[in-house]
Formats: C-alpha cells, structure tokens, sequence
C-alpha cells in the first residue's frame, strides 16, 4: 500500500493541471481570437510578447518601463486598441507637454514621438505594426507620467539611504483605471489630480516659472566679497547687487539717483530675497545674502526640479499638522493644513554631530 501513495499523487496532480488548464484554455482562445480577428490587435499583442523578452530593447527609440502593466491592461481587453478618441490622445500629449512647469522634462514621455505618430497614424496606409506601436508608447507615456506625478521620479532613498516611508502601485487596479480614464475621455484632468495640491508645491512652481522667464537674459556679474552692507551705505558694488535682484525678478528694472548708494527700494528688493531663500528678513547684505545672490540662474532652476521632485515624494497625503525644516536657512516650520503655523530660527547649534552656525 505505501508504494501506491506516490502513484496516486502522480495521478491527483495530473487531474488538477488537466483541469486549470482546461479552465485557463478558453480565456486564453478568447484573447488570440480577439487579436486574430484585428490586425492591429495582433500586432499589439506580438509586439508586448516581444517586450516581455529579457533582452528587449526600446520601443521606437524608448524605454518600456511598464511592460507587465501594459500587456495586462491590454490582455483584459484582448488586445483590442484602446487610443481610439483622437480627444484623449490629445489630452494626453498637452499634459506631457505642461509637465515642463511641474519640473519634468516632456521628452521623458516621448512626446515628440507620439506627435510624430499622432501624424502618422492618420494616413490611410498607415500599417498595423505602426498603429500598435503608437498604442503602446501611449499608454507607456500616460503610466510613465502617472507615476512620476504619484510618486516621484527620483528613487527616494537616493537622497535618503533611511528612507521607510513608501507608497506603492500594489495595492491598484492599474488596468481598470485607465480602462475608466479613456471611457470617460477626462485624461488631462485625471492627470492633474495626481499632482500634489499643497501650496509649498505651488510655490515651487511659481519659482521656477520665475526663474525660466529669466533664463535666457545675460547673467550679471558675481558680486564680490566684502563688508556688510546695511541700508543707507554706500558701495561700489550696490549697482552689481540691484542687477542681480532685478536678473531673479526682486527688483523692478530702473534708473536710480546715486547708484552706489544701498536706498530704500533696494533694500525691500534685499529682504523679499532674502525671505525666499529661507534667510533672516533683516536687509543687512552679508556673506550669506551675497553667496546666495551670486547662484547661477541654472543651478537655481536644477535646485527647484529636485525639490518639486522631493515634493512629489512628500505632499501626498500628508497629516493636518507637520513639521518641515529648511536646513539651508535653519528655520523649522510648523504647518497645520495650507498655512505655516508657527517658524523658529536655531543658530549655531549642533547638527550631526557638529556646531553650524551662519552669517548674513
């Protein structure tokens, strides 16, 4: 009797594969049969099987990030095209172009691309293979864009090896949601609403909307080293500090009486500058104020991607109340919903070990 026990699970395993296989046959059927009836279809579905190859490479020139997630989401749909309103290709490609604001970079989505295919796909000989490309690169760039909006592009932990606060695609139906995007032919809008709302993201924006305006201007020269210089003086290097805040838009463009002479209007342009970079509001135009002045327009508009990037990380459902620190400013801030509830200035304290302390 103990020899029979192997035979019999040989036997008890046989039947349960025949049996999923039965049952996964007719999905299976169902799915080539769709594709087989739609060349388009068909050339989707060989062109996914081709991207889940490990050796795959791009597609047209771009990296398929999201292969597995496209193929189920066109799999459910066996493989039938899903891009069909020219009203929900478009959206799209207006919310890839607009990423530019939020710090992205639109070419990471392959918009060119898809604008060159958009053209494509309308003439009458356009082939199948082309028409699925097109479909795929879509619903990449649309994945591609969601995520980055969601979650960030840059991996946490790359400026945190610490990093233990994560959200994930995991736990959503991918699929059904943009299965319910395309039917209601709202994409823009969907894609919106995965951008943060808080208003330090909005403000980031500003900054850098601020900062682009002025990039192609000439950079003035650097404002050199010297003493501190306190409303009412006079100095040979004012002229270079007023074309440095009208350059960053601190500063209204205009003639002055005596040039070298650190007046009024100068010295407002000196404090909003300074509040925006998270220093002490005091209109002294210190070490720091001239160090911060001196940053090129380039490295100020890097800073903001990186931040509106952190932010994309961050602002998602946040807590009512919060603490953010500026460590650059050493300034904590207390933020209850919108608004800052509370600031502190720390000087010359330790931090990691070490005593920091700033001037001016």
């Amino acid at each position: 009797m103990p020899d029979a026990l192997p035979a019999l699970r040989v036997v008890a395993l046989a039947a349960v594969a025949a049996s999923a296989i039965a049952l996964a046959a007719p999905r299976a059927l169902s799915q080539q049969a769709g594709a087989v009836s739609d060349p388009v279809a068909t050339a989707i579905m060989a062109e996914l099987d081709a991207l889940m190859h490990p050796e795959a490479g791009d597609l047209l020139g771009t990296h398929i990030a999201f292969p597995e997630l496209i193929r189920d989401f066109y799999a459910r749909r066996a493989f039938r095209p899903a891009w069909g309103e020219d009203r929900n290709t478009s959206e799209l490609r207006r919310a890839i172009a607009e990423s530019a604001a939020d710090g992205l970079n639109p070419e990471d989505y392959a918009l060119s691309r898809l604008e060159d295919l958009a053209r494509q796909v309308r003439d009458p000989a356009a082939t199948a293979i082309l028409h699925a490309r097109h479909e795929i690169l879509l619903t990449e760039a649309l994945l591609r864009l969601g995520y980055h909006y969601s979650f960030g592009k840059v991996d946490p932990e790359s400026f945190d090896s610490e990093w233990n606060f994560a959200r994930t695609l995991e736990d959503r139906d991918v699929a059904s949601r943009i299965e319910l995007a395309l039917a209601a032919q709202d994409i823009y809008q969907r894609i919106e609403a995965l951008k943060p709302t808080h208003r330090m993201y909005r403000e980031l924006k500003r900054e850098l909307a601020r900062y682009r305006a002025g990039e192609a201007a000439p950079t003035p020269a650097p404002v050199p080293a010297g003493a501190s210089l306190k409303p009412g003086a006079s100095d040979p290097r004012v002229p270079l500090i007023r074309a440095r805040l009208v350059a960053s838009g601190d500063l209204a463009a205009g003639a002055v009486d005596v040039p070298e002479t650190y007046d009024a209007a100068l010295e407002a342009a000196v404090r909003r500058f300074q509040q925006r970079m998270g220093l002490e509001s005091d209109g002294v135009i210190g070490a720091v104020t001239v160090a911060e002045l001196n940053v090129p327009v380039t490295e100020r508009i890097r800073a903001l991607r990186m931040n509106l990037d952190r932010g994309r990380v961050l602002l998602h459902d946040l807590p009512e109340r919060f603490v953010v620190v500026n460590i650059a400013g050493f300034t904590v801030y207390l933020v209850r919903g919108q608004e800052i509830e509370r600031s502190a200035r720390r000087w010359a304290r330790p931090i990691a070990g070490r005593h920091c302390s700033a001037r001016r």
